[in-house]
């Protein structure tokens, strides 16, 4: 009696670690087979979080999420690339993609977000700027205001995203678009503790909430 050969199944392919942080894959991570497994941890957490509608936004738009030794996160605008440092704390992965997502909105040119970002801070002037040399491991200098919720969402940039400086000496006005981490500080709360920036700022809780 002859009997019909049975072929055996083909074993799934075994999902590694690394698949795993790349799904869903909506920012590519370079050579991510040499960042240890603890800032992978940190980075997959944090994008994990991100609504999924604005991983759509910046699906195509940020090239790639780059890990260095001995660098601080930012976000390169013109490159179009996130380098996150290899130690990074919780949130530092969302407060650079922030960056990406207002760069990719252009909302230093949107007139509801700039009336967000000017709500409360209508009396503020060139007189309220602090320099402050103690707290962070650069001098910088910031605003205090009761919506921030932390002294670096107070930051105040040399410049805009539209080139201009941090205040018209002829006018004697401060421009609040210098407050370059007003965005991704509040996007990085909205995202880790909204109720808590629902209640400092709920223009802007309101205004993140649409987008």
């Amino acid at each position: 009696m002859e009997y019909e050969e049975i072929s055996e199944p083909e074993e799934a392919p075994i999902k590694t670690y690394i698949d795993d942080i790349n799904n869903p894959n909506f920012i590519r991570i370079k050579n991510i087979e040499n960042i240890p497994k603890k800032t992978i941890d940190i980075i997959k957490n944090d994008l994990a979080l991100i609504p999924e509608t604005h991983q759509k936004i910046l699906k195509d738009y940020v090239k790639e999420i780059v890990v260095e030794k001995g660098r601080n996160s930012c976000y390169d605008r013109e490159k179009r690339i996130m380098y996150i440092s290899l130690n990074p704390e919780k949130g530092e992965v969302i407060h650079e993609f922030a960056h990406a997502l207002e760069t990719k909105l252009k909302l230093h040119k949107n007139f509801e977000y700039i009336r967000v970002l000017n709500n409360g801070l209508e009396n503020i002037g060139i007189g309220d700027i602090i320099y402050d040399d103690e707290t962070f491991n650069i001098p910088i200098y910031r605003l205090e205001n009761s919506k921030f919720i932390s002294e670096y969402q107070g930051r105040l940039y040399e410049t805009d995203l539209n080139g201009k400086g941090r205040f018209d000496s002829k006018a004697g006005t401060l421009n609040t678009l210098c407050l370059g981490d007003y965005f991704s500080e509040g996007y990085k709360e909205f995202i880790i503790n909204l109720q808590h920036l629902k209640l400092k700022d709920n223009e802007l809780y309101k205004f993140i909430k649409e987008l």
